[in-house]
C-alpha cells in the first residue's frame, strides 16, 4: 500500500529550490568551461562567439543591443566588440541617423571564425545533452521559459 506523501515544509522547498538553481549554475559554468577549452585553440571565447552570432543575426546591430541581446552589460559588450573589431572579425561604422551609435557587421574573416567556433560548439553542445531523453529536454525547455517568464514579472530581474 501506498503512503501518503507528506508536503513539504517551507524550508524544505526553500533548500530543494537552492539546490536547483545551483544545479542549474554547475551546468552552465561547465558548459562555459567545456565550451572556452573548446575554442582556445581558435583565439575565441564563448562571450565572443555570441556576439559573433547576435551581430550575423542582426546586421547592423548597435552596441546597446548587442550587449541586451547577450545578457552583458553596456561595458561588457564594448570591451568584447573592441576585441572582435580588433581581431578583424567585425567591423563598426557610425549610424546615419545618431553618430554616437555605432552599428556592428561580420567581416568574411568573422564569418569564417564564426561557421569554425559554431562546428566547436556543435560538438560540446552533443556532449552535453547526450544520454537524456529528448521529451525530457522538451519539458526542461519549458520550464526555463516559464521561469524567464516569472523573472521578468519581478521588479529589476530579467528586464
Amino acid at each position: 500500500m501506498k503512503r501518503p506523501s507528506k508536503k513539504p515544509s517551507p524550508e524544505q522547498q526553500w533548500q530543494k529550490s537552492i539546490e536547483r538553481i545551483t544545479q542549474v549554475k554547475r551546468v552552465l559554468l561547465g558548459f562555459r568551461s567545456l565550451l572556452d577549452e573548446e575554442l582556445q585553440p581558435m583565439g575565441i571565447t564563448m562571450a565572443q562567439l555570441r556576439l559573433l552570432r547576435a551581430v550575423e543575426d542582426v546586421p547592423g546591430i548597435s552596441g546597446a543591443k548587442l550587449a541586451d541581446i547577450c545578457s552583458v552589460t553596456p561595458q561588457t559588450g564594448q570591451q568584447l566588440m573592441t576585441k572582435l573589431e580588433a581581431n578583424g572579425w567585425i567591423t563598426r561604422e557610425k549610424n546615419p541617423a545618431n553618430e554616437r551609435v555605432l552599428l556592428a557587421r561580420l567581416t568574411k574573416k568573422g564569418e569564417k571564425v564564426l561557421q569554425r567556433a559554431r562546428a566547436v560548439a556543435e560538438v560540446a553542445n552533443r556532449k552535453l545533452w547526450e544520454r537524456i531523453d529528448p521529451a525530457k529536454l522538451a519539458v526542461f525547455d519549458e520550464v526555463l521559459v516559464k521561469s524567464c517568464e516569472n523573472l521578468k514579472g519581478l521588479e529589476g530581474v530579467g528586464e
